[in-house]
């Protein structure tokens, strides 16, 4: 039997606390791959009535948990068996001869994610009340707000003087464009939404993404921090106000999935921008995918 949460019998009390007990009834009772009346025979505790605790029994050797005399065996004729492969067995894993009785293999594992750093396992905290899984994926929504934003424009990196700490870098309007991340990282739940403001109004306009971010690099009037190989968007044109919109339904069309880390970013025109390119590029988001 593979015993206890880290999915491995070890025989260390510390790790293997646990045991099963099974109700049964009638002559034929077993315990530990023994039958009652074997048992008796070889000098073990007697069993309650209708009963089989399947603990360390006090005629077995030493450890905790479950006993390390559990062995457990195929039957491979009609007298006769061998050990399952890869089994525990304190009692060596040979071949047997006589009959083969029932036995009981059990692993089991948990799931001891901890998104948001804890240190209690993240069903734990959805159980107990402490997260919130409004979208019921297994993930505390908190967990998929992890978005950063990224690729601000300070005054001494932007091409000719037109910084903005808090955007891309600043356009005609006199301020740079922004992409604002909503909704969750889920590719399941498939509900980020892009929004991006400060665009100059009804200006063409294409997002793009990549999984290649980092660093920064001059591009048209602002900083470009995606890197090829990088994949277009919907062209689009920015409404009266000056905003993009992209999602939701970015994973399915693009085929995002749990475990990809995608950037963002917004090109658009600006033909009467600062630097003379015609052009320029919002601030970006980082998305790390959950399921």
């Amino acid at each position: 039997m593979l015993a206890d949460a880290n999915g491995t019998y070890d025989a260390l009390g510390t790790l293997d606390t646990f045991g099963l007990r099974l109700p049964s009834g009638g002559a034929d009772q077993w315990c530990d791959g023994v039958p009652r009346q074997s048992r008796r025979a070889h000098g073990c505790e007697r069993l309650r009535r209708r009963r089989c605790d399947l603990f360390q029994e006090s005629c077995e050797s030493a450890g905790s948990g479950l006993a390390n005399n559990n062995t457990y065996w195929q039957q491979t004729s009609a007298t006769g068996g061998s050990c399952i492969s890869g089994a525990t067995s304190g009692g060596g894993c040979g071949t047997v001869s006589g009959p083969i009785y029932g036995g009981l293999y059990m692993r089991i594992t948990a799931d001891l994610t901890d998104c948001n750093a804890n240190l209690l396992p993240d069903a734990y905290d959805i159980s107990a009340g402490t997260s919130i899984d409004s979208n019921l994926n297994g993930i505390p929504d908190e967990c998929e707000s992890s978005y950063t934003t990224f690729c601000f424009c300070p005054a001494a990196q932007s091409p000719c003087g037109n910084g903005d700490p808090n955007a891309g870098c600043a356009n005609s309007t006199g301020a740079g464009a922004s992409m604002t991340p909503t909704g969750t990282t889920s590719a399941g739940s498939d509900d980020l939404v892009l929004t991006t403001n400060g665009i100059p109004p009804f200006k063409s306009s294409i997002g793009y993404w990549s999984a290649a971010v980092g660093g920064s690099a001059p591009f048209y009037d602002g900083l470009r921090c995606l890197f090829a190989p990088a994949h277009r968007l919907l062209f689009t044109t920015s409404d009266a106000s000056g905003t993009v919109v992209y999602g939701p339904g970015l994973a399915t069309a693009q085929g995002f999935v749990a475990g990809m880390t995608i950037g963002f970013q917004v090109w658009y025109r600006d033909p009467t921008g600062p630097c003379g390119t015609t052009a320029n590029i919002s601030s970006a988001v980082s998305v790390p995918f959950t399921q």
